[in-house]
C-alpha cells in the first residue's frame, strides 16, 4: 500500500522545464506570492485533498495527502531541496536526499527507508525545451519525456510527453496563463487518436485558478472538477 501512496507523489508534482527546480510555485505555474494551496475535488467525491505550503520564496515547504502522509522540505540558498522527510499517518518515516550539478542539467530525488534504497525519481534536462523523466521503483523502472515548443502562428506552447511502458503519447496545448487547455492521446505504434480532452478554468484576482473542469471533446458532461483555495502573503 504504502509503495502505491508514493507513487502518488511522483504523479502530481510536475516536471519542470530546463534548469527550474520542480519544488517551487513557480513550476506550478502559480502567479503572486503563494502561501498555501489546497486542492480537492468535487467529482468525482474520491479524491484525496492535497496542500502544498510555500515560503516567501515560493519554494515547496511541505506537501500533505490528507490522512496519507507529509513531505517536509529543506533548502541551502537555492531554489533545490537538500533533503526531506515523508511522514505517513501511522508515523512511519523515510527519508530522501537529492543528487544535482553546478548547472542543473540533471536533478536526482533518492527516497530510502532504514538505510535500503526503494525509489528513485530522475528529471534530465537535455535542453531548455526537452526533460526526460525517469521513475525507479526497483525493480520497476518507467520512463518518460516531455518536449515543448512554440507554434509560430500563435505562440501558443505545445508540450509531448511519451509514455514507454504504455506505448502512449499524449500532446497538450496550453494557454497564456501556462495552464493546460486540451489533451490528445495517440498510441505510439499506430498514432492513432485514444482519447481527447479540454479544460475549462476559472480563475482568482491574481490569476491562479481556482476551478478547473476536465471534459471530453464534444460532451458537456464533466470528468472532473477541481478545486483550488490558494491564500497568499501579500
Amino acid at each position: 500500500m504504502m509503495r502505491y501512496l508514493f507513487l502518488i507523489l511522483v504523479l502530481i508534482l510536475p516536471i519542470s522545464l530546463h534548469g527550474q527546480s520542480v519544488y517551487t510555485a513557480k513550476s506550478m505555474s502559480l502567479k503572486g506570492k503563494v502561501k498555501t494551496v489546497v486542492e480537492d475535488e468535487s467529482y468525482p467525491p474520491f479524491y484525496i485533498p492535497a496542500t502544498y505550503f510555500f515560503d516567501t520564496q515560493g519554494r515547496l515547504l511541505s506537501y500533505t495527502l490528507k490522512g496519507l502522509y507529509t513531505i517536509q522540505f529543506e533548502y541551502d540558498s537555492s531554489d533545490y531541496p537538500t533533503k526531506a522527510v515523508v511522514i505517513s499517518h501511522d508515523g512511519i518515516k523515510r527519508r530522501m536526499t537529492f543528487e544535482t550539478d553546478a548547472t542543473h542539467s540533471f536533478w536526482k530525488e533518492i527516497m530510502r527507508e532504514k538505510g535500503k534504497l526503494t525509489e528513485e525519481k530522475e528529471y534530465q534536462f537535455v535542453s531548455p525545451t526537452k526533460t526526460i523523466y525517469i521513475y525507479r521503483n526497483h525493480p520497476v523502472e518507467v520512463v518518460s519525456s516531455t518536449a515543448y515548443h512554440y507554434t509560430d502562428s500563435t505562440q501558443t506552447r505545445i508540450s509531448y510527453t511519451i509514455d514507454e511502458r504504455n506505448n502512449q503519447k499524449e500532446v497538450y496545448t496550453y494557454n497564456v496563463n501556462g495552464d493546460k487547455v486540451t489533451m490528445k492521446k495517440y498510441d505510439l505504434t499506430s498514432n492513432k487518436c485514444l482519447g481527447s480532452y479540454r479544460y475549462v478554468y476559472q480563475y482568482d484576482d491574481k490569476g491562479n485558478w481556482n476551478q478547473s473542469t476536465e471534459y471530453e471533446v464534444n460532451t458537456t458532461y464533466p470528468i472532473y472538477v477541481t478545486h483550488r483555495e490558494i491564500t497568499y502573503y501579500d
